[in-house]
């Protein structure tokens, strides 16, 4: 009987065991399940976060791309006004690589929807998919960071642009005023080529004065020609404007040729803070009439009087070539376009990125939070 007993106890226990398993058990399960719930919640997380960063990234580059091509219109618009060359427009290169990226992004998409649909994921698949939204997080926060140096870009570009524009403006008013400036000394050195020279003067002096003014205008020349390399180095439009005068009273009788108005009225209608008309033609008459000794023109000025004039104002002429040659500073500067390089430069990584599926080095933990997406 009491063996019996010991049976039915042991029968008992063993029950009870076998109720605390399955009770333990059901926990487990549940547990499981609580966490497999709450690890598709975090996924449906990522995969929102994921979806906004994708269509960020193609606003925002569309709408770089949208500002690059309105900045280089305006300045094409005024270089077009001015009739200067312009360079710094986008390459259809950089819409090529937009699409790129737009279809590289929405054939991911197509592919997890496809993926949902047909998989009904266990637990360490669950956990798979975990980490490689934990990656596509990470290199979408990588494309975002490489693309906050946007806004730079732009503002570089705003300023590479005026200074082509400035540039290649001033190119054109230097050559402008050579060619008026030279074409005047030509035709004063034809009038002093067809005057008579003095044997006499030659003997006496051991030279004559029609070769010292011949001298003296084939310097100028040489003169007016180096000068279009080198005035106005740093394309300041107000000197540009200024040159334009004091070319008009020096070498013009104070009558602009046609190129000369149409390219100053052009020039008002583009820029701001200029001088006005009645400042830079006084300024200009100033400095032509400081340039007419009183020595010439007076008749009864003696020869030699003249031939050491022109003599001296040549020499002085060919110190100013000098200079010209050694010290100044050439106009014809290499023109910077960093920009537009670096933002093309900039998407076509981007475009890179995705295809190679590489990016910068992110914690992957379940708690590292997406950068916000807010560039300007």
């Amino acid at each position: 009987m009491l063996k019996g007993m010991c049976k039915e106890k042991e029968i008992e226990i063993d029950k009870q065991q076998e109720e605390e398993e399955k009770k333990i058990q059901a926990q487990q399960k549940e547990k499981q399940e609580e966490e497999k719930k709450q690890l598709e919640a975090e996924i449906r997380n990522l995969e929102d976060e994921i979806e906004c960063g994708k269509t960020d990234i193609v606003e925002i580059l569309e709408k770089y791309v949208r500002k690059f091509e309105a900045n280089a219109d305006k300045y094409q618009s005024i270089a077009e006004d001015l009739k200067v060359g312009y360079s710094m427009r986008p390459h259809f290169k950089i819409l090529e690589n937009v699409e790129a990226i737009k279809r590289k992004l929405e054939k991911e998409n197509t592919q997890e929807e496809k993926e949902k649909e047909e998989n009904q994921e266990d637990r360490m698949q669950l956990e798979n998919k975990y980490q490689e939204l934990l990656k596509k997080r990470k290199e979408l926060a990588s494309i975002k960071q490489i693309m906050g140096s946007f806004p730079e870009y732009l503002k570089e570009h705003d300023r590479e642009s005026f200074q082509e524009i400035k540039a290649n403006l001033n190119k054109k008013i230097q050559g402008m005023i050579t060619k008026e400036r030279v074409g005047h000394l030509q035709l004063e050195k034809q009038q002093i080529s067809q005057e008579k020279e003095s044997i006499l003067q030659r003997i006496l002096y051991g030279t004559t004065l029609k070769e010292q003014k011949l001298a003296n205008i084939n310097a100028k020349i040489e003169l007016a020609r180096r000068q279009s390399a080198t005035r106005n180095p740093e394309n300041r439009v107000s000197v540009m404007m200024a040159n334009l005068y004091d070319c008009c009273a020096q070498d013009l009788n104070g009558a602009f040729s046609p190129e000369m108005i149409e390219t100053i009225y052009a020039i008002r209608r583009n820029f701001n803070n200029l001088p006005n008309e009645e400042s830079l033609a006084q300024q200009a008459n100033e400095k032509a009439n400081s340039h007419y000794p009183a020595i010439i023109g007076k008749k009864k000025l003696s020869k030699r009087r003249q031939i050491d004039y022109y003599r001296e104002d040549t020499d002085r002429t060919k110190a100013e070539i000098y200079n010209q040659i050694h010290q100044d500073k050439p106009i014809h500067q290499e023109i910077q376009i960093h920009a537009l390089n670096k933002f093309e430069q900039t998407i076509n990584n981007i475009k890179t990125t995705l295809e190679q599926g590489k990016a910068q080095s992110y914690s992957m933990d379940r708690d590292s939070q997406i950068t916000e997406w807010n560039i300007e």
